[in-house]
């Protein structure tokens, strides 16, 4: 089963609570959620950078989240694969969150 690692970049959002409460309630629970906060936006960037680098070994694959995003539906389960079932279906300023596996820029 792959092994998923979430990582939340927080500057002191009130979703943040909302978010991790709706990821405590996943049926799915092979997941390690992480939240970076109270760094300057470059400095939050670069220690999740860094976090993937130094635990690219130890997951399979890596979501960024960012502190005001929330699931719209909290019946949306993660699958054994670390992905929503049904697809993303998030909420942040009224735009779907856009998942990129890799770096393509």
């Amino acid at each position: 089963m792959a092994r998923l690692l979430i990582l939340t970049l927080s500057s002191g959002e009130a979703a943040l609570a909302v978010q991790s409460r709706q990821l405590a309630n996943q049926s799915f629970q092979d997941f390690e959620h992480e939240i970076i906060s109270g760094l300057p936006n470059q400095a939050a960037h670069n220690r999740l950078y860094r976090t993937i680098m130094d635990k690219a070994s130890s997951f399979d694959l890596f979501m960024k989240l960012d502190g005001d995003m929330t699931f719209r539906r909290t019946a949306l389960r993660l699958s054994g694969l670390g992905l929503l079932h049904g697809g993303i279906d998030a909420r942040r300023a009224h735009l779907p969150l856009r998942c990129h596996v890799g770096r393509d820029h």
